[in-house]
């Protein structure tokens, strides 16, 4: 069985298809099963087993972990975890000033458990919102390559 948690372009899963091992793929971008029906379809003509889901439809419940639902005991425990940083641009901050994110947000099937938590400034966690941390750090990165260049108005 291959397991490809960030499935992406569908390349492990086309390979483990080609080789004949049983396969899954996962991925909380919806773009990605447009990808894995063309590269299947083109690569690997598979459809008889193909199963789709879309947004939460039945997710299966994890039960090796348990909820534990947002509270300021939560929030002080992250906080000494992470050191009084925020989990996206890395400054540090007083506990008043974080807000509580959930990693894997909520709307693409991330849940109520500490190891989903993180602690962000109030600036990253609106720009992260409900999408993934990658989208955060990309954006970070942007505005860390911009405010390094030297900007020069006038004449």
């Amino acid at each position: 069985m291959v397991l490809d948690p960030f499935c992406g372009c569908a390349t492990t899963c086309v390979a483990a298809q080609q080789l004949g091992r049983k396969w899954i793929g996962i991925d909380i971008e919806t773009k990605t099963s447009e990808i894995l029906i063309d590269r299947l379809s083109d690569d690997a003509r598979l459809f008889k087993d193909f199963v789709h889901l879309k947004e939460n439809a039945s997710l299966p419940k994890r039960t090796d972990i348990k909820e534990e639902p947002v509270s300021a005991s939560v929030k002080e425990k992250l906080f000494e975890q992470q050191e009084g940083l925020c989990g996206g641009c890395k400054e540090e901050f007083n506990i008043y000033n974080f807000e509580i994110d959930h990693i894997i947000p909520k709307s693409k099937g991330g849940g109520d458990y500490y190891e989903n938590y993180q602690l962000l400034c109030e600036n990253c966690n609106r720009i992260k919102g409900d999408r993934p941390m990658e989208y955060l750090r990309i954006k970070i990165k942007a505005r860390e390559s911009l405010l390094n260049q030297k900007f020069s108005f006038g004449g």
